[in-house]
């Protein structure tokens, strides 16, 4: 079976976050986006920001993130959690660097109509990719970059998304 190379730099570098989408994902390294810096400015069905690569002017300028290998036959399950055709596209030959090496992989970058700097991203979206960014061992100068980063709760305690991220996070 053929397998994609993805790289996930929000809520799915939590490895059960993104199994729950996709259960064949297994990660396979840490990389990094040369050029591009987080933001989380992509306005959410939800209403919140989520996480989004913005080129950035400075090449120092680094995000990093988790390389997964994904069953190609899961990619429409991919496709559908991150909302490809909804204000992400999914990109395929995106360049990362891992282990001294340039990459090509797929990833998803947002739609520049829905992009909101004024956005801040819900309380447990953001520890769902802080948590991931602990687990697969992130430089802590940008581990501590993301607990820096601003939220807020969640207005509604009942949305289904977060119940389930809730309950990935007491697990942890």
């Amino acid at each position: 079976m053929s397998t994609i190379r993805y790289f996930a730099y929000g809520s799915n570098m939590l490895t059960a976050w993104l199994q729950s989408r996709c259960k064949s994902a297994r990660a396979s390294g840490v990389a990094s986006a040369v050029g591009f810096r987080l933001a989380f400015s992509k306005r959410s069905k939800d209403r919140s920001g989520k996480a989004m690569l913005v080129a950035a002017d400075d090449p120092k300028v680094i995000v990093y993130g988790v390389l997964y290998d994904i069953d190609a036959d899961e990619i429409e399950a991919l496709d559908r959690a991150e909302g490809s055709g909804n204000g992400y596209q999914r990109v395929e030959d995106f360049e990362v660097r891992a282990d001294g090496k340039t990459v090509r992989v797929t990833t998803y970058l947002a739609d520049t109509t829905t992009i909101d700097a004024t956005l801040k991203p819900y309380d447990w979206y953001l520890r769902l990719a802080l948590k991931g960014a602990e687990q697969h061992g992130l430089p802590v100068n940008y581990v501590d970059g993301l607990r820096a980063t601003l939220s807020m709760p969640d207005p509604d305690a009942d949305r289904p998304t977060h119940m389930r991220a809730i309950g990935f996070l007491k697990e942890l």
